[in-house]
């Protein structure tokens, strides 16, 4: 007379699953990273060129001229949200990141943006 409950699982069947869902983790993980930092670069990017703006306006309507300490009060007066890590600064009429690069005006000089594509 066999009373044995076989309805768990097999050591075997667990290590399995293990080892399936640590391949799809480590598929996955770096995809969503690259993904997030794309995302941070272009609200940095959005950010950059609302401050652009925004500094424009304020320079025109009190009719004064740029200077680094008028860029600075600029952005503490109006509580401006800064990169993480890393400060705007002001350069020819364009406001740039300590911590992302612009890509608007980069051209590949090469002629050659084809890529193969992640999966």
């Amino acid at each position: 007379m066999d009373t044995r409950d076989e309805s768990g699982l097999t050591l075997l069947e667990v290590l399995v699953t293990v080892i399936i869902l640590s391949i799809v983790a480590a598929i996955a993980v770096p995809s969503v990273m690259g993904i997030i930092q794309m995302v941070r670069e272009d609200v940095c990017e959005a950010n950059r060129e609302e401050v652009a703006i925004e500094y424009g306006h304020h320079l025109d309507l009190s009719g004064e001229s740029h200077s680094d300490s008028l860029f600075t009060s600029f952005l503490l007066e109006f509580d401006v949200l800064f990169p993480e890590n890393g400060f705007y600064s002001f350069v020819d009429g364009d406001v740039i990141c300590s911590e992302h690069v612009s890509h608007e005006n980069e051209e590949d000089d090469s002629g050659d943006n084809e890529s193969v594509p992640f999966l």
